[in-house]
């Protein structure tokens, strides 16, 4: 599959947040809130290395945006 990367191959992503624990009275009644999204699309290699850190960096900082400011010091008027 690695192989081919350069041609782009599909790929699902699935991601579930789970928001709380809903407990009943009875074992059996318990629930869960939570969301979850799928994600369908062509995975393709990312050759050029700038890209490759300004990808990690916005990922890093909408997750965590003091960990982007820390990981990558370089982009900090980004």
């Amino acid at each position: 599959m690695l192989r081919n990367l350069d041609k782009g191959i599909p790929f699902a992503l699935t991601i579930t947040l789970l928001d709380g624990l809903v407990l009943a009275r009875s074992i059996f009644n318990h629930s869960m809130n939570y969301r979850s999204v799928v994600v369908l699309g062509i995975a393709t290699m990312v050759e050029d290395p700038r890209r490759e850190i300004e990808a990690l960096h916005l990922l890093s900082e909408h997750i965590f945006p003091p960990l982007g400011r820390v990981a990558f010091p370089e982009m900090k008027g980004s």
